[in-house]
């Protein structure tokens, strides 16, 4: 049985933009407009070319930069076009790279050579990547001036140029104001993202803008013995009913998972959450297998991302605030995990393993693992809500279980019962020799830790022990941080089934950003390409 919430609100993106308009109508009744269109993408051919052709050389930047008797930052302006090199520098180059450099004079009318359009399109979804995060990543107190969206993506001002009037002319951005002043901002109501998060209980679909905002929320339970094949037709399911609510066009489906996923493939490899005596949920194709299922049911395929939960929650965290760098850790309640962001790049490991930290150990005295491994004191068994409970005597095996326990655990403190006083505290110390520990390692930006209501916010008391015990292990470990190092700002958020299925939808927004031709197809449809002066 599934239930829907948050009725999708009615928007109307369709700005007009006159100023806009006539530019481009200019633009196109211009032939030289036309022209220097085709040489801008010319330059973003030949700079997309020179980099890849340095890479199958197996050049550094800073190699190719020691032969050439120069810099590497010198290589650096180059290839991304901040600086117009001279004609003896691009030979200089390409002897470098055992190539010639080839220049000369053509009539304008001459046509492209066969290939000439199909890399000019390739380097336009290269520069569509930065570009796009860029613009979903600012508020709309921050919409940039074509200056410093070239200054804040390191490209010159006329590669980015065409490409936001290909947006503008695309309804996917609006400018407003005049000249050097005018200023560029996404519609975030021009495509939806489809958030579906498989939690231990029940299933969680959302669909969200581009901003994040959720349009719509549906919660369906498992089928009878939770199978993968099951649960796949049960988020097929979701996925099929927000479809039908969206007024708007679909980039694609984001799924979270608890466990080890390879994104790379979408296959989840280890899901304790959904693991069952019917299914060991190992080895799983899920992205390939719900895509498979949603072109069954609906007229138009949908791109599928998966990810893990802890990472889901990292690309939402990087997606919505300003920080290249960041780490999250989730404490779902049986579990523990971390996420982490390093600048602008999810960090899975070698085995797409990184962050799966619940039997860090952090207490070698510390009491048996829960999980019946054959060490002691791990961060799961300390600091999870289901083991801090569970050393209370109080039940925990259920999300609803938890709850009502976390509530007992507070009013018990309120009422000054040491013993649960110490519990919550010494877990929150476990918690904070870990999180101490990451962030040496990492040194974030922001260290934002995902927990229960009761666990986030300090208006409770059992929220207050266990978040003055992290603050304690973090004052005890801030000698072995250095000197020149500042401690990254702590955040404490309330993880809930909104926030969950929301960081889904993220991951399938993150996978449009890295790939926006490959999950909407029909934003570089045309191959004209409109011209507008900013």
């Amino acid at each position: 049985m599934a239930t829907e919430s948050h009725e999708p609100q009615t928007v109307n993106y369709a700005e007009t933009d006159e100023e806009f308009e006539e530019l481009l109508a200019q633009a196109e009744a211009d032939p030289n407009a036309a022209r220097l269109a085709q040489e801008t993408m010319q330059r973003l051919e030949f700079l997309s070319g020179v980099q890849q052709w340095r890479r199958e050389k197996h050049l550094s930047q800073k190699a190719l930069a020691s032969l050439l008797g120069t810099t590497q930052s010198a290589v650096s302006d180059f290839e991304s076009g901040r600086v117009d090199p001279q004609l003896s520098t691009l030979q200089r180059y390409a002897r470098a790279l055992d190539a010639r450099f080839d220049f000369k004079l053509v009539n304008p009318d001459s046509p492209l050579p066969a290939e000439a359009s199909t890399n000019a399109r390739f380097a336009q979804e290269t520069a569509l990547t930065p570009l796009l995060t860029t613009l979903v990543r600012q508020s709309d107190e921050q919409a940039r001036t074509l200056k410093s969206l070239a200054e804040a993506m390191l490209l010159p001002e006329p590669v980015i140029r065409p490409l936001l009037s290909i947006l503008q002319a695309e309804g996917w951005a609006r400018g407003v104001g005049e000249g050097p002043e005018r200023v560029y901002s996404l519609v975030d109501e021009i495509a939806y993202v489809i958030g579906i998060s498989l939690e231990r209980d029940q299933i969680v679909g959302v669909l969200m803008n581009l901003d994040g905002q959720a349009m719509r929320q549906v919660t369906s339970s498992y089928p009878e013995g939770k199978t993968s094949q099951a649960t796949i037709s049960a988020a097929a399911d979701v996925v099929e009913q927000l479809c039908h609510a969206s007024d708007r066009r679909i980039l694609g489906v984001g799924v979270s998972v608890a466990g080890v996923v390879d994104p790379k493939v979408g296959r989840v490899d280890y899901a304790p959450e959904l693991q069952s005596e019917l299914d060991p949920w190992s080895g799983i194709e899920l992205g390939n297998d719900l895509e498979e299922e949603i072109s069954r049911r609906l007229p138009e395929p949908l791109k599928v991302a998966v990810e893990n939960d802890a990472n889901a929650l990292a690309a939402w965290e990087y997606l919505r605030r300003g920080d290249d760098s960041v780490a999250v850790a989730l404490l779902s309640g049986t579990g523990i995990g971390a996420g982490f962001v390093m600048e602008g790049k999810l960090f899975h490991g070698a085995h797409s393993a990184a962050g799966e930290s619940g039997h860090t150990l952090v207490d070698h005295e510390g009491l048996p693992c829960r999980a019946g491994h054959e060490h002691r004191g791990c961060l799961e068994t300390m600091a999870s809500i289901e083991g801090i409970l569970g050393r209370l005597g109080i039940p925990a095996g259920t999300s609803e279980q938890r709850t009502a326990g976390l509530i007992i655990a507070n009013e018990r403190i309120s009422n000054g019962d040491e013993r649960s006083q110490t519990a919550l505290h010494n877990a929150g110390k476990a918690y904070g020799r870990f999180l101490a520990t990451t962030v040496l390692l990492f040194d974030p930006e922001r260290a934002v830790t995902y927990i229960h209501p009761y666990l986030a916010s300090r208006e409770y008391a059992c929220a207050r022990a266990f978040q003055d015990g992290v603050q304690s292990a973090l004052s005890e470990a801030s000698s072995s941080r250095l000197s020149v190092a500042a401690p990254p700002r702590y955040e404490w958020h309330a993880l809930d089934d909104l926030v969950r299925a929301t960081a889904a939808g993220a991951t399938g927004l993150w996978n449009f950003l890295k790939h926006p031709i490959r999950w909407a197809p029909s934003l570089l449809a045309s191959q004209e390409v409109h011209w507008a002066a900013a």
